[in-house]
């Protein structure tokens, strides 16, 4: 008897390891064409028989394969797919799956970054990836971040930041991208990975990609964060008792009338940290709307940051609009538009009369008068409450980007891609200054107001080839060219004598300022040609080519076209038959890569390579002329190269589970584009910018991704990246010469500090004395009581009896003693180190021959350790960056202990420990006196260590159960805690350990910057 099989319905759900429904997902019945798609909740139904198997598949998910049997419901929970080989990374101008790229890239996925609930795309990368580092110049809101990959390679400060690439559009700056709005960031950091855009990335070249609308039913996400932030750290700042021991230092005993009601000097004791500091708000609000079919895809955001800062009165608010649509309407023809736009309002405050008054400022400083009016002016210090309310310096930004694809399928295997963009800018900064804050008499309000109109349009064109033989052999080539056309007009009106200050628009002004009266006009322009091409065979012998012809008008008339080529090569021993890996074995893919090539650096004024003139200011019997400008021309300026080689190693363990990546690498940057000083014999009392010297970098970049546990309620993913970098300049024109506190050297690294070491106190006048060839210091001998102690005479001086050298033998030669400043040390003072001249001679004064290199301001290595763990329908995410190696130079501190003025307060330390007497073993110097110069700016007394560990996010979220979402009609519901910089472990004493590193050869000094924040705080996502 014949029995035929019968089909069934099975239906059911599938969702992922956190209980939220997956839609998408395609069902199939294995070896058949039979399948279907889940809907929007995840659901599913197919007719299917009881022998048959049902594959479950989606894109980041692990497939699973079930058998019918008697089921007829069928719920299925996807695992998150750990390995990354087939993942699609960006590259210049295509894309590359991860498992062939042979150059050096690192990607950041959407996940990685929301988990970090970023402010700006800074945020987002800083600790993310080994090789790059991000660092804050300022904790004020809005501010930018410095970006720097593989070290600094150039002398130039302009120079020094990556190419940014957003959704193929070449941008200056990025601060004002949505976080929620990006799907990846790439990071190309190798020559083989940057070369093919040529001028502009010696530095590295940062690709972001925004998010796409998935095709099915409109999404639509509705996001509210709302945080509170606070003064993450406290300096030391003297109170009101501390400054009056300051102030009686050379007396006996306290002030005996400390208190004066009349006298606004010290009739109070201000906490100036907590009066100019402020429990800060940010409130967030995200919507965004996508969807598709397969002819069209849309996704659309809109966000609004209102951000409080911590400093009174500083705030910065940004609104930005995002509408990105892909189209197909046939078979060979695709479309892409991406349209942004954003606003951004920034209060800017000044940090010297804010920040630093307050730190400078006498605690017992009156800031009110008895009528509650502001105290404006007080013994040379300002009142730094009225600075911050009253000093008005505001920044409005408006900035679109319109961007358009065409994508064109020719003949099999060709394709042509076109695209055009146009970036406008309008930035408008307006200041207004009270005349209650001006110090001179009569006392006068001014007021400027500056407009700049930057305009860049820019375009490409290029052909694909790709192509397979014989399923062994793959071949892709691309050739294309690239225009770039940037335009900026300036206008600056500026007055003073404001008729009334209700009004702060210049049209109050009484009384024009013609010097700040003008406008400006600048343009330049690139245009670039270039090429690819890549081979492989059977995915086990890799080989990629690139190079470029660019043209930029900022060079000299011959100098202005530049040839940057690259090749890398990659080896994938995991499949080679000889080695006889298995694919069962616990390695599941390794490659071996290597890569060299040339990119460039043009961050140089438009005009630098002509001489330029000055006209409009000058006059001869009434007429207005012209002169040359201070800077002198240069015709032969020709590109800053950038030669880099790199090695590296991927392996990829337990099918994605752990993955280990490897970077050596070294660059050389050659024809540095420097700005020399000339001589006076020149004419020129300004500088040029030339091509002078060479700079070398070298690096080790390690990486680690390990995913220990991964099961259907528990996962855990922990990455770790670790990177040490070295530089050196290895050639510099003009011979060494120094800086301020910073020493320019050849054979040197860039950003080393110089300055005269601190090695302690003299106890007393007599402790300065030494043998008469200044290498040895004698022990003083003196008379003592019967207890031991040293008698001191009324005079306050102690009555010697000789010295001892320091192995306890006595002294009786000839007693020399150091000279500062012409003047002899004696107690109190501080013990500077003798350094021998060329001959190994030590003299007796210490002047500028005595300084030495005493620390560096770069970072040498960094780390960065995050973490996601997944416990059912709770998700944990937290992450760790650090710097290690680098000084900081205390700016704030030293002054403050400088007596440059006497009403600036010493910190507490240098109060309550400064020499006062004979004898006294302390670390602070004698206070009040400049005689012998003991606060002279670079001593190493305030070098700090800059090393830190920062506990940079932490933040936990608990998702809906699906029975309640169904019931309000949701497919996503999530609660979370959030916290950033909670916790930083340094010695540092400042503000803050994460200074400005926006200076190549000057790094490393902290003056007193806008503190960081501690912030926590709460948010609320849903999904329809």
């Amino acid at each position: 008897m014949l029995t035929f099989a019968q089909a069934v319905k099975v239906e059911g759900t599938v969702k992922d390891a956190t209980g939220n429904s997956i839609p998408g997902v395609t069902v199939m019945v294995k070896g058949t064409k039979k399948g279907v798609a889940t809907n929007d909740l995840g659901r599913f139904s197919i007719s299917a028989e009881k022998t048959d198997v049902l594959i479950f598949s989606f894109t980041g998910f692990t497939t699973k394969e079930e058998t019918v049997g008697p089921r007829t419901t069928i719920d299925v929970t996807l695992l998150e797919n750990v390995s990354t080989l087939n993942d699609v990374v960006v590259v210049g101008y295509g894309t590359q799956k991860k498992r062939d790229v042979t150059g050096a890239i690192s990607s950041i996925s959407a996940k990685t970054i929301e988990e970090k609930q970023p402010i700006s795309i800074f945020d987002a990368i800083q600790g993310a990836a080994p090789g790059v580092r991000v660092m804050s110049n300022s904790g004020a809101p809005g501010e930018e971040q410095d970006i720097t990959i593989r070290g600094l390679s150039t002398l130039s400060d302009g120079g020094v930041r990556p190419l940014y690439i957003v959704d193929g559009v070449t941008m200056d700056n990025i601060n004002a991208i949505n976080p929620k709005d990006i799907q990846s960031i790439e990071i190309l950091k190798d020559a083989a990975s940057t070369a093919i855009y040529g001028s502009r990335s010696a530095n590295g070249v940062i690709i972001v990609t925004t998010k796409r609308g998935d095709e099915g039913k409109p999404r639509i996400d509705v996001g509210f964060l709302r945080t509170y932030s606070k003064l993450s750290n406290r300096v030391p700042q003297a109170n009101r008792l501390e400054r009056q021991m300051f102030d009686r230092r050379g007396n006996i005993g306290l002030d005996p009338k400390p208190d004066d009601s009349t006298s606004f000097a010290r009739n109070a004791d201000n906490d100036y940290q907590k009066l100019m500091t402020q429990t800060a708000v940010r409130n967030q609000v995200d919507v965004g709307i996508s969807g598709g079919t397969k002819a069209l895809n849309f996704y659309n955001s809109l966000q609004y940051l209102d951000e409080q800062g911590i400093i009174i009165n500083s705030y910065a608010k940004r609104f930005t609009l995002r509408s990105n649509v892909d189209y197909r309407p046939g078979k060979r023809l695709s479309m892409a538009t991406r349209l942004s736009f954003s606003y951004q309002d920034r209060n800017n405050i000044n940090e010297g009369n804010v920040i630093r008054q307050a730190l400078q400022r006498p605690p017992g400083m009156a800031l009110y008068l008895p009528d509650g009016s502001y105290i404006y002016n007080n013994g040379g210090r300002r009142n730094p409450l009225a600075e911050a309310f009253l000093r008005k310096d505001i920044s409005k930004i408006y900035k679109g980007v319109l961007y358009q694809a065409f994508d064109f399928k020719l003949a099999n295997p060709l394709s042509l891609h076109a695209d055009v963009s146009a970036d406008v800018e309008l930035t408008r900064r307006s200041t207004f200054n009270s005349k209650l804050l001006d110090t001179n008499n009569p006392q006068v309000s001014s007021g400027s107001d500056n407009t700049a109109v930057p305009v860049r349009t820019q375009g490409n064109v290029y052909l694909n080839f790709q192509r397979k033989f014989k399923d062994v052999h793959s071949l892709t080539a691309m050739a294309g060219m690239n225009f770039e056309k940037n335009n900026q007009d300036e206008a600056n009106i500026a007055g003073r004598y404001y008729v009334t200050e209700s009004v702060e628009t210049l049209n109050a002004a009484g009384q024009l300022t013609l010097t700040d009266i003008y406008t400006t006009g600048t343009v330049n322009s690139l245009v670039g040609f270039y090429g690819r091409l890549a081979y492989d065979y059977k995915g086990r012998y890799l080989v990629n080519a690139t190079v470029r012809r660019d043209g930029s008008s900022r060079f000299g008339t011959d100098m202005r076209w530049g040839n940057f080529p690259s090749v890398s090569v990659g080896w994938r021993f995991s499949d080679e038959p000889l080695l006889n890996i298995s694919k069962n074995s616990i390695l599941t893919d390794g490659k071996i890569r290597a890569s060299w090539g040339i990119t460039g650096n043009q961050a140089i004024g438009n005009f630098d390579a002509v001489q330029q003139f000055v006209f409009g200011q000058y006059y001869y019997n009434g007429v207005s002329g012209v002169r040359t400008n201070d800077r002198l021309g240069n015709s032969n300026l020709q590109w800053e190269e950038t030669a880099q080689s790199d090695i590296g190693i991927d392996l990829t363990f337990l099918n994605g589970r752990i993955v280990f990546v490897a970077d050596y690498y070294v660059k050389n940057t050659s024809d540095l584009l420097y700005d020399a000083p000339l001589p006076l014999e020149a004419g020129y009392p300004g500088k040029a910018r030339t091509n002078a010297g060479s700079i070398q970098n070298k690096g080790i970049e390690l990486g680690i991704t390990l995913y220990p546990i991964n099961t259907k309620n528990f996962s855990w993913m922990t990455s770790f990246n670790w990177t040490q970098i070295r530089n050196k300049i290895t050639r510099l024109p003009g011979g060494d010469y120094v800086d301020g506190i910073w020493y320019v050297g050849e054979g040197k690294e860039a950003g080393n500090f110089y300055g005269y070491k601190y090695q302690g106190i003299y106890e007393y006048d007599q402790s300065n004395a030494y043998t008469e060839d200044y290498r040895t210091r004698l022990i003083p001998q003196f008379q003592r009581d019967a207890q031991g102690n040293v008698i001191i005479q009324k005079n306050m001086q102690p009555i010697l009896t000789g010295y001892k050298t320091p192995d306890g033998k006595s002294y009786t030669g000839d007693v020399k003693q150091l000279t500062t400043n012409g003047f002899v040390s004696k107690g109190g003072d501080v013990i500077w180190q003798n350094v021998p001249d060329a001959k190994g001679e030590l003299n007796g004064n210490i002047g500028n021959e005595d300084r030495q290199i005493i620390g560096y301001g770069q970072p040498r290595w960094s780390l960065g350790w995050s973490n996601s763990l997944s416990y059912k329908r709770f998700q944990l995410s937290f992450s760790l960056y650090g710097n290690f190696g680098n000084s900081i130079y205390n700016e704030n501190r030293r002054n403050l202990a400088s007596f440059s003025n006497s009403n600036t307060t010493p910190e507490p330390h240098f109060i309550r420990n400064m020499w006062k007497y004979p004898g006294q073993i302390t670390d602070s110097y004698l206070g009040g006196d400049k005689t012998a110069d003991n606060f002279r700016r670079g001593n190493s007394q305030f070098l700090e260590s800059g090393s830190f560990v920062r506990l940079q996010t932490a933040r936990i979220v608990y998702g809906l159960p699906q029975h309640l979402l169904r019931r309000l009609h949701m497919q996503q519901l999530s609660l979370s805690v959030y916290g950033n910089n909670l916790l930083t472990w340094t010695d540092y004493t400042g503000f803050d350990p994460e200074v400005s590193q926006r200076s190549v050869l000057k790094p490393g000094e902290d003056p007193g910057k806008y503190p960081r924040r501690r912030e926590v705080g709460m948010g609320l996502n849903v999904t329809f």
